[in-house]
């Protein structure tokens, strides 16, 4: 009887261990902007893409700190409840997701999510000027369900242009594409306010 309840309990750590194994390794692929036909997964609301973008954002914010507050962009179509949990994971009372009462703000931006297992990179775009900025390019690695910072590339201030603004106004929705420029959730297609 010792020896049986012995091999259960072992044979129940055993499949315990191998669940946690399974969920930790879980294999993620996502990439934005999307790549005509590859299997990734575009939505960058799935996990982890939240986490990869706030830890991204707030690595780049450390190193480079903005004064006041600032807007966190992220990529046209992304959901409101996408853009408030990244910004709630880069948690800086100063960082605020696009809106309509703030497009004076300086932003930080997101132009490119990559997620292959546990590798990810992300292109975050930081103000250094008016109208001009550098992207850094973020590389983080998932380590115990935790992703991390393991380096950056810095790229040459000016080098690439920025994206229009993609925010949010109102309770009820409607997207902010840009200034003067406004999104109706049921539309792909934007409408000119002058």
């Amino acid at each position: 009887m010792k020896t049986s309840r012995v091999v259960s309990m072992s044979a129940a750590f055993g499949f315990g261990a191998a669940v946690l194994m399974t969920s930790a390794c879980t294999p993620y692929y996502i990439s934005y902007p999307p790549v005509e036909g590859d299997a990734a997964f575009h939505d960058l609301g799935v996990t982890p893409a939240p986490e990869v973008m706030g830890d991204a954002v707030r690595f780049v914010i450390e190193r480079y700190p903005l004064e006041g507050s600032y807007l966190v962009n992220l990529p046209r179509g992304t959901q409101r409840r996408t853009a408030e949990k990244v910004v709630n994971i880069v948690n800086d009372s100063n960082a605020w997701i696009v809106n309509e009462l703030m497009l004076d703000r300086p932003a930080v931006h997101i132009t490119k999510v990559w997620v292959r297992g546990d590798r990810a990179s992300v292109d975050v775009m930081r103000p250094v000027g008016e109208d001009v900025y550098q992207t850094i390019t973020v590389r983080l690695a998932q380590a115990m369900g935790d992703w991390k910072v393991t380096g950056a590339r810095e790229f040459t201030t000016g080098a690439f242009e920025a994206p229009p603004l993609y925010g949010w106004f109102g309770e009820s929705g409607g997207a902010v594409v840009q200034p003067g420029y406004v999104e109706d959730n049921n539309s792909n297609e934007a409408e000119s306010n002058q």
